[in-house]
């Protein structure tokens, strides 16, 4: 296992063909188009494999097993390891832009990549904590162990495919996170740079909820909401969560949810018409989002709302 000098290659590029393993590919182009500092692939490894070769990809990626008991052995960059699955959270990688790898798994195996744009971890070094990205770099790690890390690439991974507004925030919130947590835990920057410092004022609050309640839901992303305050997306994010006592995804979700619940009572458009109204990707997702913050199908809802509206009229003839 030897490293190779190869010119980067960004995964975007790569094919099913090109790759030396198989892979599931479910990005649509909207998400590429409004997404493209954040990617993730299904890769399934099936039988006995000789070892194979990764060329260094333009993106930094972070290799996340799903399932599989075999033994692996695996080289990233000049760093070298062999491990057997544990559980979840264990056996996760992380491969720099820029580095190549090379892996060997005998039985099969299933995994997630999450790929991270330098641009976006650049852009978070210079913002978050006013340094120069490029002097800035993630350190090779080979079959470590991190809660945070796999929940928040298999919550990517989840969510990659899907058509929704709030699924695009979401994934741009989970990207933004994983990128900060790979500074903050796998990187070359000292950790005493990492200070969260002031507050979201009341006029600036007023002013994010005031822009959000007048935006369409499928055009909000934290990177504008951050820009109308003169805030960085990662400092935006926690202080929102500091001044409203929920993240941004979750009070939009529950902005969204209100609306279709203004509509069920007011209005004769159908619980699909609905969902699409308010953004839903389907009504199946909008009606299980619904039964979750208010403990009620919205068909329920309506079907009781209409029997409460109909019983004084029936009262009264009586």
């Amino acid at each position: 296992m030897e490293s190779t000098a190869v010119p980067p290659v960004s995964v975007r590029s790569m094919t099913g063909e090109s790759y030396p393993v198989s892979f599931s590919q479910p990005a649509s182009d909207e998400q590429a188009a409004r997404l493209p500092d954040v990617y993730s692939l299904d890769i399934a490894y099936k039988g006995l494999q000789e070892s194979f070769y990764i060329p260094p990809l333009k993106e930094h990626t972070v290799a996340i097993p799903l399932s599989g008991k075999s033994l692996m052995v695996g080289r990233v960059g000049t760093q070298t390891a062999r491990f057997r699955p544990a559980g979840p959270g264990t056996g996760l990688s992380l491969i720099p832009a820029g580095t190549d790898s090379e892996w060997c798994f005998k039985g099969d195996n299933h995994y997630t990549s999450v790929f991270l744009s330098q641009a976006l971890v650049t852009a978070f070094a210079l913002k978050t904590l006013d340094m120069d990205g490029s002097h800035l770099e993630l350190v090779p790690a080979v079959f470590f162990s991190d809660p945070l890390v796999f929940h928040l690439g298999n919550s990517i991974s989840q969510c990659f495919g899907r058509q929704g507004p709030l699924d695009l925030l979401y994934l741009e919130s989970l990207g933004q996170t994983l990128a900060m947590h790979l500074i903050r835990r796998y990187s070359t920057v000292v950790a005493s740079k990492f200070k969260l410092i002031g507050k979201l004022s009341g006029h600036r609050l007023k002013q994010t909820l005031d822009y959000i309640d007048n935006q369409p839901l499928q055009s909000l992303k934290i990177k504008e909401l951050a820009q109308q305050v003169n805030l960085s997306p990662y400092h935006f994010e926690r202080l929102f969560k500091a001044a409203v006592g929920k993240t941004v995804h979750r009070y939009v979700l529950e902005q969204q949810l209100k609306k279709g619940l203004d509509l069920l009572l007011k209005s004769d458009l159908s619980i699909t018409e609905i969902s699409a109204e308010i953004g839903f990707a389907d009504q199946a997702h909008f009606c299980h989002q619904f039964k979750a913050v208010y403990g009620v199908s919205p068909g329920e809802l309506r079907k009781d709302s209409m029997f409460f509206q109909s019983s004084p009229h029936e009262n009264s003839s009586k």
